[in-house]
């Protein structure tokens, strides 16, 4: 089951700081990058994103959320964002997620 966050909820699981982590999935293996937090916080906000929990895979690499564009075509447009794993756990145990996405 798929557990699509809003933008401050969203906001709440980012870890502290200033640079925040992601990565891609492409067809060659993972492309790992820094942004800002402002730039995060931009991407969050666009009109057609959306934003969602990850699976475990993910989540394990302290990546729980991602965000894409409603008419994404391709799996390497999914942007894997960077979440404090205590917050995501607090999270979870207070709504109605199985940690799937």
């Amino acid at each position: 089951m798929k557990f699509y966050l809003n933008y401050d909820e969203a906001v709440s699981l980012l870890p502290d700081g200033d640079d925040i982590h992601t990565f891609k999935n492409v067809p060659f293996g993972l492309i790992g990058a820094d942004w800002s937090r402002e730039d995060i916080l931009n991407k969050l906000k666009e009109d057609d994103i959306i934003i969602q929990l990850t699976g475990e895979q993910a989540k394990a690499m302290n990546h729980g959320m991602c965000a894409y564009n409603k008419n994404v075509k391709d799996r390497s447009d999914i942007l894997f964002i960077e979440t404090d794993e205590e917050k995501l756990t607090a999270f979870e145990q207070t709504h109605s997620t199985d940690g799937e996405g």
